[in-house]
């Protein structure tokens, strides 16, 4: 499978994040957004504005979150699946190959 096989999900407030964060890559939103030729989409919440990317394959949804005024050099990798969340190397490598080996899994989600 192939980043083509990705499409983007455009964001609405009705997005559920609270909790779905499982891990973190280093990559912005934004910057893969702009390998993947997409726009990235903005929100904001309690904490402040955020940049949102959600790509959406079949049945398996991952997201990309980086808080604007956040001092981390990370974004969240939020899902939506159980499944893919247990499987999460494996499927953003399939976005793009670097995802995969720079993703770090949390605890447990937030």
């Amino acid at each position: 499978m192939s980043e083509k096989d990705w499409a983007k999900v455009p964001y609405s407030d009705d997005f559920i994040l609270h909790e779905k964060s499982i891990g973190a890559v280093s990559i912005s939103p934004a910057a893969i957004a702009e390998r993947l030729q997409l726009e990235c989409d903005q929100g904001c919440d309690d904490l402040d504005q955020f940049d949102i990317l959600i790509l959406q394959r079949d049945h398996e949804r991952v997201g990309f979150l980086r808080h604007r005024g956040s001092p981390a050099a990370f974004s969240g990798v939020c899902s939506w699946s159980n499944d893919v969340a247990v499987r999460m190397p494996d499927v953003l490598s399939s976005i793009l190959p670097r995802l995969g080996d720079e993703f770090v899994a949390y605890g447990e989600p937030w």
